[in-house]
């Protein structure tokens, strides 16, 4: 009985040790995702919705290539969800120009 303590006891510990790992990612996440202003990600928006009907690239193409799902993708585009700075990276890497490019009106 006691092994099978201190078997539960060592489970507890690693499931709060991930706890924690996984708060101070969320929390960089949010840190970094609040660099771009939402008057920003609105131009980058605009840019991205111009360029992809210039060039007829389709938005599931760059949702792929951020490995997330086109209606996430959607909400970018629609400016409810934050884009980081690694994501825009990508973006532009997608879309063939740079960052500045697409951060400018």
């Amino acid at each position: 009985m006691l092994l099978h303590s201190t078997f539960l006891f060592e489970i507890t510990i690693d499931k709060s040790i991930h706890g924690a790992i996984m708060m101070v990612s969320k929390e960089r996440r949010q840190k970094q995702m609040k660099e771009i202003s939402k008057e920003e990600r609105d131009i980058i928006a605009s840019n991205i919705i111009k360029l992809c009907k210039e060039r007829g690239i389709k938005y599931t193409f760059i949702a792929n290539k951020l490995g997330i799902k086109k209606q996430v993708f959607d909400k970018i585009l629609h400016g409810t969800r934050h884009i980081s700075p690694e994501e825009l990276k990508i973006i532009s890497e997608s879309l063939n120009v740079t960052q500045k490019f697409l951060k400018t009106e």
